[in-house]
C-alpha cells in the first residue's frame, strides 16, 4: 500500500514537472515575441516617468539596503537593520520611504542573487519573474477549479493570465501592481481546498505576500477575495448553512492570521498611508465612467490603450 502510494506521489510530481517545463518553453517564445522589438531597438521596460524617476531608483536603493544588512552579518555576525537614512530627502524614515515601492516585495530577492553591476538586467528579469509567476499562480488554480483538466487548456489560459494586457501596460510603468496577479490565485486556491475540506496554508501565505508587498494591493484584494468566497458559498449546492458559515469563518480566521504575521510591515505602512499628503486631495467619484472607458474596456482584452481609469 505504502509502495502504491509512493509511486502516485512520484507521478504528480512528474506531472508537474512536465507541466512547467512545457509551460516555460512556451512562456519564453511568447515573452520574445513580445518585447524583441524592445531589445532590437536598443529600449528597456523603464518608462520615463514614475518608473524611471521612482521605481527603478528605490529598487537600487532597496537592493543596497539589503546587501548592506547581508553584508554585516556575514562581517560582524550581527543583524543590523538600518531604520533611519540622512541620505533620502533631508532624512527619512526608511521603511515609510519604501514599503510602497516594495521594501519587502518577495521578488526582490532576484536582485540579491545577481551582482550591483547588473542592477539592470535585474531590474527586468524581477519584472518577468512576476508575469511567470502569474502564470503559474493561475495555473495551480485551475488545477483546483477544473475538475476535466486538459493540461492545453490550462497552459493556454495560463500564458493568457501572464501577457495579460494588465500585465503589458504595468510591466513598462508600475510593476509593483503586477503583485495581485500572482497572490490572488492563490488565496483562490486555499478557498476552494477549504470548500473541499482539504487542509491549507495557501489563504494565509497568499494573504501574508500580498501584505509584505504592498498595503494598497492588500485591501484591493481582500475585496475581491471577499466577493469570491460569498458568491462562491452562496452557489454551493447541497450544502448545509452551518457548513456555508464554516467555510467563511475559516478563510476569514486564516486571512486574518496572514495579516496579524505580516505586521511588521503592514502596521508601518498603514500609519504611511494615513497620514501622506495625498489624503488629503479631492476626488469625485462618479456612479459610472465616461463612455471612453467603456470602449477602452472592450480594447483592453486585446490591447494595451492609454486610460486614466486604468
Amino acid at each position: 500500500m505504502k509502495i502504491l502510494k509512493n509511486e502516485k506521489h512520484v507521478d504528480i510530481m512528474q506531472n508537474y514537472v512536465k507541466f512547467v517545463f512545457i509551460y516555460t518553453c512556451f512562456f519564453m517564445i511568447a515573452l520574445l515575441i513580445v518585447t524583441y522589438r524592445h531589445f532590437l531597438s536598443g529600449r528597456t521596460f523603464i518608462w520615463l516617468n514614475d518608473p524611471w524617476w521612482q521605481h527603478y531608483k528605490a529598487y537600487i536603493y532597496i537592493q543596497s539596503f539589503y546587501k548592506k544588512i547581508i553584508t554585516n552579518l556575514i562581517q560582524t555576525h550581527s543583524i543590523n537593520i538600518p531604520l533611519w537614512d540622512m541620505t533620502i530627502g533631508e532624512g527619512s524614515d526608511i521603511i515609510n520611504a519604501f514599503c510602497y515601492y516594495g521594501l519587502t516585495d518577495p521578488l526582490n530577492i532576484i536582485g540579491f542573487l545577481i551582482p550591483s553591476d547588473h542592477i539592470l538586467i535585474s531590474y527586468h528579469i524581477m519584472i518577468v519573474s512576476k508575469m511567470y509567476f502569474a502564470g503559474i499562480s493561475f495555473a495551480c488554480m485551475c488545477n483546483v477549479l477544473i475538475k476535466n483538466r486538459v493540461r492545453i487548456n490550462i497552459i493556454i489560459g495560463s500564458l493568457l493570465y501572464a501577457f495579460c494586457s494588465w500585465n503589458l501596460y504595468n510591466m513598462r510603468r508600475h510593476h509593483m501592481f503586477m503583485n495581485s496577479l500572482i497572490f490572488v490565485p492563490l488565496v483562490i486556491t486555499g478557498i476552494e481546498k477549504v470548500i473541499n475540506s482539504k487542509k491549507t496554508i495557501l489563504i494565509t501565505i497568499g494573504i501574508f505576500l500580498i501584505s509584505i508587498s504592498n498595503l494598497y494591493y492588500l485591501y484591493v484584494s481582500t475585496i475581491i477575495i471577499g466577493v469570491y468566497t460569498l458568491i462562491r458559498v452562496l452557489l454551493l449546492t447541497n450544502v448545509l448553512l452551518k457548513r456555508r458559515i464554516t467555510i467563511i469563518l475559516q478563510v476569514m480566521l486564516m486571512s486574518i492570521f496572514g495579516i496579524l504575521i505580516s505586521s511588521f510591515i503592514s502596521l508601518s505602512s498603514a500609519y504611511y498611508f494615513l497620514n501622506d499628503a495625498r489624503k488629503n486631495v479631492h476626488f469625485d467619484i462618479l456612479l459610472f465612467y465616461p463612455k471612453e472607458y467603456y470602449i477602452n474596456f472592450i480594447k483592453n482584452f486585446i490591447m494595451t490603450t492609454q486610460n486614466s481609469f486604468w
